[in-house]
């Protein structure tokens, strides 16, 4: 006994109230007495107390029921006069079902395909043993009742199925039938009959032998006069049908011919494999659906690997075009869709039942048993499909859309096989074959860049190749140049014809969407970053982030932008171009600049936001009001603040570009200030400097002078990290004279910091101090206990450079003092840099170790991988000096890897610490082997 749906079942509790809940749904909505009761669950000898422990079975079942959940009314059990009644609909009840279905059938002739139709259908919800586990006389007299109605009907069933033509659509279930009940005659007459429709007429013969055989050992009587009639019949050679098969091989062979020149999608093929090894499992209608953008390649998928496969279907394959994205917007319902199907396996029109319920019925009864492969190309959404699918497990459909048919995803468990444009490889392979070995090989590098203009799009490529196929005489060079200097690149990848014209194909798609998606998918193309989020999408349109939200599923259902990840989409480049025509237009110009000025505003919230939240310590500079519609974003932890500031650094970069191209040069200054720091610590000091150079022409144009002097510093720092001391030196001391002359010594004494650093590299170390020593005196009028922080930092690193040690600890211990009285962590990791640095100098390299340890400790979970490689390759020595060279290595191994990632120069540097390392050890190792057995003992301990 199973209550609920097969997703969502309700456990129908311990036997005896199992019993209860089937006595009651039996007669589901009638009255069942007390008595009746009473005698179906205890049977002839009830306890004393049979009726009080009723109520309590009765009280736990209408618990279960209550769990139940129906879209109309959930079942209850009322307690009437005399006894209790269920009140459910019983066509929620798979007996009365049934039963129901049953005596339809019986109402309608042998040669009516709607018989066989709604007797597979009875038979369909058939599970196993009928009221398995329950005991008791009743149960086991209704469990005998109804299995001896599951065997007449199957029989009538196959009655049905002889009479219509379908043999070989009863000869499994018959055989099982006949195991199970040898000494069932008429079970073993309409094998035979179903044997010899198929020509497998020794066979027929053979099964009378046995059954005649059986007959006699376990019955001692001989066949009746229905198994002689066959017998007979088969002898004589004639047929028992009275209809030809209503299957006709040729008229199921409906599968278009494939594209020439189909390559790649191995992954994709492999998925379908997979899928197909799913058909034939009992109880598993196998659906597989392709979906993707427009111009993807899903037909061409589909058709390609349906002909490799089409020998395991020996009984045919359907194929129809459901024009779900069509021009004429002449969507195929699925009525008529099933009309076409049931024409083709047979079915006269006048047979042809008109309810779409009865239509699927019968479309689904003529394929059961048979192994048909059905494509369902180009659907529309999910509800198109449904009624289209067999019901057989023996069957696979293959459902191709650019919908994403979630919905057959959920409710039909269906395998969805997304696509993507082709890797680079396999739109390679696209274009030789169509192309030529020779003509791809002759110009590798122009067929890369048609690939990349291409979006890597097989439709796009497929134009691409034709046209160059047509004009032998064309060079590939001279295509890559139309794509690449086209000002529209979707007029050079139009095929002729709507079906082969990429923006006609993407047109279809977008002409589905809603009148709020469109918009939405038009100004997404003035984002200019690869992937854009959730709220900055609700900037652009104005639009609040839930209400955006929706619309992207929408976009993404339709393929027209890609989920990457959790609320981040993207536009494929030529879906990019498509609505970037579209914005031009159909929106005016102070639209879209509107909707621009909404996405710089919402960028320059959302850095400034995150800048805030990751270095609370940096200056805040105040941005004017942003515009009506913006929404920011809200960022409740430092992760999540640095996630977003990471996936959306590619975007910030292109975004700076906007601004400048707008003229807006405040938000190009705010963007570059906001990620300073970010990028500092991540290592981007290319983006940096480029970023700030924009950000002095910026602050220039406006005539804003401590923005000017910002930059200047920014742009010193950048140089600084990248060795290029010189350059370094010029833009600080551009930045020290513009704080001088605003009189701000907050700035200069930031700038005095990090220009005493850079004379320190020049190898002015007299400039060096004077630097570090006027940074401290700004600070500490200043009462700023950071700056102090830094600036003993400083002076304590100048005097270890300069052999004052003792003077050098005492400097960097009162740094690392006062940067963790401060709370920043960063600053005190550094401290402790300089101070182990001292130490070292000192010969303690274990204490120089124990600092090192603690400040890459410190600096692991602060976001700043280029000091971590700092502190790292410093470890990595003091482990050499101290013997230990494994250590060393591994440090160094580490930083390495960070620089290698950075691109920094130092990395030549660190890798050159490593292979020293490894080459002394060799070589250490070999005095050792040359040395003999007692030296080792000794130098192994040096080693």
């Amino acid at each position: 006994m199973q209550v609920g749906e097969p997703e969502q079942r309700v456990d129908p509790g311990p036997p005896r109230q199992r019993c209860v809940l089937a006595a009651l749904l039996v007669d589901a909505g009638r009255l069942v007495t007390w008595e009746i009761l009473i005698d179906r669950v205890w049977g002839d000898a009830p306890p004393s107390g049979a009726r009080h422990s009723l109520y309590s079975h009765v009280a736990r079942v209408r618990q279960v029921l209550a769990q139940v959940t129906l879209p109309d009314a959930r079942p209850e059990v009322m307690r009437k006069s005399g006894g209790y009644r269920l009140e459910v609909d019983p066509a929620l009840v798979d007996l009365h079902r049934f039963q129901d279905l049953v005596s339809r059938a019986h109402r309608l002739a042998d040669s009516d395909p709607r018989k066989a139709a709604s007797l597979r259908a009875a038979l369909g919800l058939w599970r196993g043993e009928p009221l398995m586990g329950l005991d008791g006389p009743w149960s086991a007299r209704t469990r005998a009742v109804w299995q001896q109605q599951h065997l007449d009907v199957s029989l009538a069933w196959a009655q049905a199925e002889l009479a219509i033509g379908r043999a070989d659509a009863v000869i499994g279930p018959l055989t099982e039938l006949v195991a199970d009940h040898p000494t069932v005659e008429p079970a073993m007459a309409l094998l035979m009959r179903a044997l010899s429709d198929t020509g497998r007429d020794a066979e027929a013969l053979s099964r009378y032998a046995t059954a005649r055989r059986l007959l006699a050992e376990e019955l001692g009587t001989e066949p009746g006069p229905e198994l002689r009639d066959v017998h007979r019949t088969i002898l004589r050679g004639q047929r028992s049908r009275s209809t030809p098969p209503s299957v006709a091989s040729a008229a199921l062979r409906q599968l278009p011919v494939p594209a020439r020149g189909f390559a790649g999608r191995t992954a994709e093929l492999a998925r379908l494999d997979v899928v197909l090894a799913e058909v034939g499992q009992p109880d598993a209608v196998v659906v597989a659906t392709l979906s993707g953008m427009a111009g993807v390649g899903k037909t061409t998928l589909a058709l390609q690997w349906a002909h490799r496969v089409a020998d395991r279907f020996p009984d045919g394959q359907l194929y129809l075009n459901l024009r779900g994205y069509d021009p004429g917007n002449q969507v195929v319902n699925p009525a008529d869709a099933l009309r076409v199907f049931l024409a083709a396996l047979g079915v006269p029109a006048e047979r042809i039942p008109a309810p779409l319920e009865e239509r699927t019925a019968l479309y689904r009864s003529l394929v059961a048993r048979r192994r048909v492969l059905v494509l369902l190309d180009n659907a529309r959404n999910a509800e198109q499909v449904r009624p289209l699918l067999p019901g057989s497990s023996g069957c696979l459909a293959v459902v191709t859309s650019r919908d994403q048919l979630f919905g057959l995803t959920v409710s039909e468990a269906a395998h969805p096989v997304v696509l993507t444009p082709l890797p680079v490889a396999e739109a390679r392979q696209l274009l030789t074959n169509r192309l030529g070995d020779v003509r791809v090989a002759t110009e590798p590098t122009e067929v890369d860049e048609i690939i990349s203009l291409c979006g890597r799009l097989p439709i796009a490529l497929a134009v691409v190749a034709a046209r160059a196929a047509t004009n032998d005489g064309f060079k590939l060079a001279a295509i890559a140049g139309e794509l690449r200097e086209s000002e529209a690149v979707l007029d050079v990848l139009s095929g002729g014809d709507p079906a082969t014209d990429v923006r006609a194909v993407f047109s279809w798609s977008y002409q589905g969407l809603s009148d709020p998606a469109a918009r939405l998918f038009r100004l997404l193309a003035l984002h200019p970053g690869p992937q854009i989020g959730v709220r900055v999408a609700a900037s652009l349109c104005g639009l609040p982030p839930a209400r955006v939200r929706t619309l992207l599923a929408e976009l993404a259902h339709a393929h027209l932008v890609v989920e990457h990840s959790p609320c981040r989409f993207a536009l494929h480049d030529l879906l990019r171009a498509f609505a970037t025509e579209l914005a031009r237009t159909a929106e005016t110009a102070p639209a879209r600049r509107a909707a621009t000025l909404r996405m710089l505003d919402h960028y320059v919230l959302a850095t400034r936001a995150a800048d805030a939240k990751l270095y609370p310590r940096n200056e805040v500079v105040a941005v004017a009001e942003p515009a009506g519609g913006v929404v920011g974003e809200d960022f409740g932890t430092d992760t999540e603040a640095l996630d977003w500031l990471t996936h959306e650094h590619p975007a910030l970069v292109a975004v700076a570009d906007v601004a400048l191209d707008a003229g807006l040069d405040s938000h190009v200054w705010l963007l570059a200030w906001s990620l300073s720091t970010f990028r500092d610590r991540k290592g981007h000091w290319q983006e940096h400097i480029a970023a700030h150079h924009r950000a002095t022409a910026a602050a220039h144009r406006l005539g804003n002078q401590t923005w000017q002097a910002r930059a200047h510093h920014q742009l010193g720092l950048g140089y600084t990290r990248i060795l290029r001391h010189d350059e370094a030196h010029t833009h600080l001391a551009r930045a020290l004279d513009l704080f001088g002359a605003l009189a701000d010594h907050q700035g200069q004494a930031a700038v005095h910091f990090t220009l005493g650093h850079v004379c320190d590299r020049l190898g002015r170390a007299r400039d060096a101090l004077h630097h570090a020593q006027q940074c401290h005196d700004l600070y500490r009028a200043a009462a700023d206990l950071t700056g102090q922080a830094r600036a003993a930092n400083a002076l304590g690193l100048w005097h270890s450079n300069n052999g004052y040690l003792d003077a050098a600890i005492g400097y960097c211990e009162r740094s690392v003092r006062l940067h963790h009285e401060a709370g920043d962590h960063s600053g005190a990791a550094l401290a402790l840099d300089s101070l182990a640095q001292a130490h070292a100098r000192l010969g303690r390299h274990a204490m120089s170790i124990a600092h090192y340890q603690q400040a890459r400790a410190l600096l692991r979970n602060g976001g700043s991988p280029y000091l971590e490689a700092v502190v790292s390759t410093n470890l990595g020595e003091a482990h050499h000096a101290n013997g230990d060279h494994d250590a060393a290595v591994r440090c160094w191994s580490d930083a390495l890897v960070v620089l290698d990632k950075l691109g920094h120069p130092n990395a030549i540097h660190v890798r050159g610490l490593i292979d020293g390392a490894i080459r002394a050890q060799d070589a250490r190792r070999d005095r050792i082997c040359s040395a003999g057995p007692g030296t080792e003992r000794i130098d192994r301990k040096r080693l």
